[in-house]
């Protein structure tokens, strides 16, 4: 995630939140990253490209095990990021909160 940040510098963007999600229920299951971004300069945000490079950085970061998964034997699918809009983690937090989920 440290390089990803760094990319994300470049566009003057930084992560604020993030969550994971291993989705078993596709062909080749992958996990799905959910990324909530702050953006400073909207002319300048990170392209789909950007992202791509992100999920191949992250990729590569990861263990002998998933590589071997992933790259080899075929059986994982590709990472994917998702960009949440601003505010859905609080959002997310407080309606858990709310329903009592906590407790």
């Amino acid at each position: 995630m440290l390089l990803c940040s760094v990319l994300l510098h470049e566009f003057n963007t930084s992560i604020v939140a993030y969550t994971s999600y291993a989705d078993t229920k596709t062909i080749r299951g992958h996990y799905v990253i959910y990324w909530e971004l702050l953006i400073k300069d909207q002319e300048n945000s990170p392209s789909h490209q950007v992202l791509d490079m992100c999920c191949l950085v992250m990729e590569e970061s990861m263990n002998s095990v998933y590589r071997q998964g992933r790259v080899a034997e075929n059986s994982i699918g590709p990472l994917e990021i998702r960009v949440v809009k601003n505010g859905t983690f609080e959002d997310l937090m407080d309606f858990i909160n709310f329903k009592g989920c906590f407790h």
